[in-house]
């Protein structure tokens, strides 16, 4: 009797410019850590990247220039274009879609235990969306609903009410594209697509907390020059980090990030 093959799952992320490296190398530590070996990096501008690959082997990298110089749309889309470049190029049925800056605390494979086409998370917030993370099984109209999204994005970019509106009511024009393509959907195929909501406090954990036993996936947004030290902390960050709230998580990332440097400078001086 021949055993059946559990489906395998691929993270899929981007990358564009030296400023991310740092979050890129913190998140691929994080997945070795939870067991996570299957990564597609998709990437523009960025030095030295193939360097990850001595210590961190199962990452695929994919170079795929994308010009956001004078185009809204290319710097807001950009994530998005890199990921459906990524998702044709991946194999696996079960793709988790993430920003640079998340950070993996638990294998999240079990989420796909449940029927859905695309798990996205939503917080109790005004802004309930976050598209930093987005759990899909691999289907055709996963990709057309990827590319409705882009083009929502152009839509709201071309004109400054739609702009307006999107930072209002979404937190950004690519929360309100992601929005539209899922309530409004232009397309047959994608109209047929199953959602399924995860809340931000297990799977996209975007605010600080000091209790992360139960926490899956933090994504530090917007946080670089905190992490790395080169800015005092200051209300640019929001009531809901307050670096006693953060430091934990703060700690942990650069901890990781020394680390690979470490291994980085080990590796180079062979």
């Amino acid at each position: 009797m021949a055993h059946e093959c559990k489906p395998t799952m691929t993270i899929i992320t981007a990358v564009n410019g030296n400023r991310y490296k740092p979050y890129l190398m913190v998140l691929l530590n994080s997945l070795i850590r939870v067991g996570i070996d299957k990564v597609i990096v998709v990437y523009s501008d960025v030095d030295n990247i193939h360097e990850l690959q001595n210590i961190f082997p199962q990452i695929t990298l994919i170079e795929y220039p994308v010009d956001e110089s004078g185009d809204r749309v290319n710097k807001i889309a950009g994530k998005v274009k890199y990921w459906i470049k990524a998702l044709k190029n991946c194999d696996d049925t079960q793709i988790v879609f993430v920003d640079a800056d998340t950070y993996f605390l638990k294998n999240s494979q079990e989420v796909f235990n449940d029927e859905f086409d695309i798990a996205y998370t939503v917080r109790q917030s005004r802004w309930r969306i976050n598209t930093g993370v987005l759990f899909a099984k691999k289907r055709l109209s996963i990709e057309w609903f990827l590319e409705e999204w882009i083009d929502n994005n152009r839509i709201i970019l071309a004109k400054k009410e739609l702009i307006k509106k999107s930072k209002v009511e979404f937190g950004s024009p690519d929360q309100m594209g992601f929005f539209q393509a899922k309530e409004e959907p232009r397309a047959v195929n994608t109209k047929l697509i199953d959602f399924k909501e995860l809340p931000c406090l297990k799977w996209n954990m975007c605010d600080c907390t000091t209790n992360l036993s139960d926490v899956g996936i933090l994504h530090l947004k917007g946080c670089l020059p905190l992490l790395l030290k080169e800015r005092p902390y200051g209300k640019e960050y929001g009531d809901e980090r307050q670096p006693s709230q953060c430091e934990g998580m703060f700690d942990l990332w650069r901890k990781s990030y020394k680390e690979i440097l470490g291994e980085l400078k080990g590796d180079n001086e062979k």
